[in-house]
Formats: structure tokens, sequence, C-alpha cells
């Protein structure tokens, strides 16, 4: 049986508020009690009933995964709490228009009535071409008012919605300022993702496997780099290999059938694809405990339930050196719907972006999140987190602990309450325990 993250059960009579500014739920009903999570502005959320407390003089409220807060901002709604984040129906440019798009400041897009909902937020950037000028509000834009203000170029910005005007298509920030879509680099975003191993499973004699080499993944007729080449594959195309390898140096892996109907292809698992790499589950692991198995060689990520595979796909951990991804076994100790990173003052390599979505952090400065500003999932690309695909990020961080409860922006785990277990390994080596706590 899969076991999903629980959110508490709540009552029929639950209360539904909405408050005009952005709340901080608590562990308990005082404002001096640590934070539990936060719940954003005009989003509503569920009471289960009213409780004494102190510090907050329009009463506490007791809400789902055992918090408390103020109700001093908070007014009656009917609308029902959804899960966060909410994605736009917003069509961004897909990596393999990223070329084209350069070029000519266009792509294909599908118009907000039939796009594929995939990001919260719109990405963009100044860059190259796109000038981005920026206006403080929509209302100065649409006026014509003059700007000479541009666009941080030190920053990867987002934008909360797409806005069509008589002067044309502008994206909005939070804050109200206003950019030219033509005028802003929209990143192209990877629609790749994963194998869910429940709905599609594999024969226990093979294993998941993908294309990670941007120039295709070559498939030769035997297993030898100097082989004939039978055909390429594209860049992240899905395929199956034998659980053994095809040689005694673990490099090369069969695709039964792969050249063909009765004619096997080899791939070479150090230049061409990534596969999964299988290890047996730390002892403590429960039978039906979920949890999330990261093979960094490989740059692949499992949620496994015991010694089971519920789902399998690539990632990008930190690059090799100073930003490499630490071996260790850890626990997720929050979920967030998106929140700005950034380095450290005074780092060598300066960077900023803005609500980056899906974050589950595991250690410090250490987490799993969504990545929208490349594509290069089977590569060692980060500063020491793991990204992943925006796919792959909605469907993992439905899954795990804390969990999320629906219009909670935030959630930190409690003392008592166990987070989802995270490994990252090299190979089939137990790594160091490097739990907080």
């Amino acid at each position: 049986m899969l076991i999903l993250a629980l959110v508490p059960a709540f009552a029929a009579e639950a209360e539904l508020l909405v408050s005009s500014r952005m709340i901080h739920v608590r562990r308990e009903p005082s404002s001096s009690s640590p934070l539990r999570g936060t719940i954003p502005a005009n989003e509503p959320f569920r009471v289960l009933s009213r409780v004494e407390g102190r510090g907050c003089e329009g009463g506490w409220g007791l809400v789902e995964a055992r918090g408390y807060t103020c109700l001093s901002w908070a007014t009656p709604t009917e609308e029902q709490p959804v899960a966060l984040p909410r994605l736009l129906a917003f069509d961004p440019p897909t990596p393999d228009e990223y070329w084209s798009y350069r070029e000519t400041g266009t792509w294909e897009r599908d118009p907000p009535e039939t796009a594929e909902p995939l990001l919260p937020l719109i990405y963009g950037k100044r860059w190259r071409r796109w000038s981005a000028p920026v206006w403080p509000s929509l209302r100065d834009y649409e006026r014509g008012r003059p700007t000479e203000e541009q666009l941080d170029t030190t920053r990867k910005h987002a934008f909360a919605r797409e806005v069509q005007t008589a002067r044309g298509t502008v994206l909005v920030k939070e804050d109200g300022s206003t950019v030219p879509l033509d005028k802003v680099y929209v990143y192209p975003t990877s629609r790749f993702q994963g194998r869910d191993m429940v709905d599609n499973p594999l024969p226990a004699d093979i294993l998941p496997a993908w294309v990670f080499r941007y120039d295709g993944g070559r498939v030769r007729l035997a297993p030898d780099p100097q082989a004939e080449i039978a055909l390429t594959l594209p860049h992240h195309q899905h395929l199956v290999v034998d659980a053994s390898p095809a040689s005694p140096d673990g490099r090369w892996w069969r695709i039964p059938n792969g050249a063909g109907p009765g004619v096997d292809g080899y791939v070479d698992s150090q230049e061409d694809i990534r596969r999964w790499y299988e290890a047996p589950p730390p002892p403590e692991v429960g039978e039906d405990q979920l949890w999330i198995d990261i093979e960094r060689s490989q740059q692949v990520l499992a949620v496994r339930q015991g010694a089971r595979l519920l789902y399998v796909t690539l990632i990008s951990s930190g690059t090799a050196g100073r930003w490499e991804s630490p071996r260790g076994l850890y626990e997720i100790y929050d979920q967030m719907t998106w929140s700005d990173m950034a380095s450290l003052e005074g780092a060598e390599e300066q960077y900023h972006v803005e609500k980056v979505p899906w974050i589950a952090h595991f250690y410090p400065r250490l987490a799993l999140h969504g990545a929208f500003w490349h594509w290069g999932f089977g590569h060692k690309v980060s500063h020491g987190c793991i990204n992943l695909a925006p796919r792959d990020a909605d469907w993992i961080m439905d899954r795990v602990q804390p969990a999320l409860p629906d219009g909670w922006r935030a959630v930190y785990l409690e003392p008592d309450e166990p987070g989802t277990l995270l490994r990252i390994r090299e190979g089939d080596t137990e790594p160091p325990d490097k739990r907080q706590r």
C-alpha cells in the first residue's frame, strides 16, 4: 500500500477564514511561541476551534498540523483552501526552442486557456537582447509614462501574472512593478518528468534510465566506444536497460532490442545515460516507510517505500569540489511553496533567485527544490541543493513530511514529528548520519 504524506483530519464544522495579512502559525497559542508555519494573505484556511491564548486581541484559532494562529485580521469566507502553490496557465519556452528564442525573441506559445499549468510564477531576467525596462506600476505603464529603470541584472525575477493591455502584454510582479513581456527573457523550462514505478512498473531484471547527454545518447551495436552507432536517442529520452551491466567495469549497459527488433543496443553510463543504482535501505527504514534515496554518481533520485521503488527521476546535485552535495543521512525539516535563494554576503559567486518553487530543506542552506533556470537534469550544476524538474518537484513535495496543509505557504517540523528521511550516497556505501537532531 502506498503511504502518502498525511494531513490531520479536520472537523466538518471547521471555520473557513481568510486574512488580509500574512499569518504566522505558532506551535502554541502565544505570540512568542516558535513558528509552525505561515499562511499567505488572501488564501483561505481552516480553523478547527477557537482557543484561549496570549498576545492576540482577536483570539486564537487551532488550525491544521497542530498549529495556532492569531485571528485579528481574519474574516469568514466560503472559499475552500487549496494545495499551494497554485500553478499559472502560462506556457514558457521549451529547451528545444532556446536557440530560436534567443535569435528571434519569440516562441510558440499556447494561449492561457489551453496552456498547461507548469510553474506557480513566470520567471525571467534582463539579458542580451532583452533590455527589460520596468515601470513602478501597471497604471504607469498603461498611461505611457516614461521610465529609465530596468530590471536588476543580478537577479532571476519572478512575476505573479501576465496582463493584456492596450499597449501590449506585460508581466507584473507582486509589488506591482511591470515589464513588457517581449522585453524580458523568459526562462525556457523543462517538461521532463521521471517514471512512476507504481503506475508503470518494470520487471525485476530491468532498470529505468535516461539520456543525459545534451547531444543525445548514442546506442551502439556492441559494448565498445569504437562500435558502430545504430541510432542516437534525444536528450532526456527514457529507456530501460538490463539490471546487470554488459561490461566488467560496469560502464556499458544493454538495451534489449535497443537497435531494432531482435537487435540489442548498448549505451555508456558515463557518457550517454544515467540509470537507477540499486542499494539496500538503511537498517532503520521500516517496510512501509516513505523515504528519498539519492545516488550522486548517476544523478538519480528515488522515492521509496521500504525497499520498494515508487518513483525514479533525474536530478542535478552540487558541482564537484566546494559545491558537492555532501553524502549523508538527513531529515527533511520544512516545506515551502517558494522562497528567495541567494548567495552569502561576500561570496565569490553571487546569485539571487526570486521565489524558487517547491522547497524542502534537509540541512542548512541545502534543499530539494524545483529548478526553472536550467534543463541539465542528470548533470551536476547546483550550489549543493538537489535540483528537480518542475513536474518532479510537484509530485515529490506532495508526498514528503512535514506535509504542507492546504492554503499554507510554509510548514516547519515540530520536535516530536518525524520528517522524511533523505539519503545522499555514492554507490552502495552507507553515508554518515548528518541529521540535525
